[in-house]
């Protein structure tokens, strides 16, 4: 009966250690993920860093060995937005599309990218940089 216990203890005392594991290395790798999107969009779409103000980043990342794929999506103050824009290299010297209440940035990409373009929502302050290689 009380190796049983012992056993138990055992188990439970593993099971939460492994669990714990589990889930800071989920944690870890999203942060890696975010990190590593966020830089390899950036240097694609040839943009500065996010404004310090920018909030709700997400970034997604798709693709395989021959393919990649990132998209980024934050909001700023406008303020905010319109100075990053125009001290980012991808977008200071370009006139954007405008399509309703959004401005579309066709840019050229670098680092080898062959598609690179940021989307902004003035109605919502969001902005998407879409870009990828293949």
């Amino acid at each position: 009966m009380n190796s049983r216990r012992v056993m138990t203890k055992t188990l439970v005392i593993f099971a939460v250690f492994f669990g714990g594991v589990v889930i800071s290395g989920g944690v870890m790798y999203r942060a890696w993920v975010t990190a590593n999107g966020l830089e390899a969009a950036q240097k694609w779409a040839r943009m500065s860093a996010l404004p310090e103000t920018a909030t709700c980043l997400h970034v997604e990342i798709r693709g395989g060995p021959f393919t990649r794929e990132f998209t980024i999506q934050f909001n700023a103050p406008s303020d905010d937005l319109n100075s990053w824009l125009n001290r980012s290299p991808g977008t200071s010297k370009l006139n954007p599309v405008i399509k309703g209440r959004f401005r579309v940035y066709n840019v050229e990409p670098g680092n080898g990218a062959m598609h690179a373009e940021v989307t902004v929502d003035d109605g919502a302050n969001l902005v998407v940089i879409h870009t990828f290689w293949s």
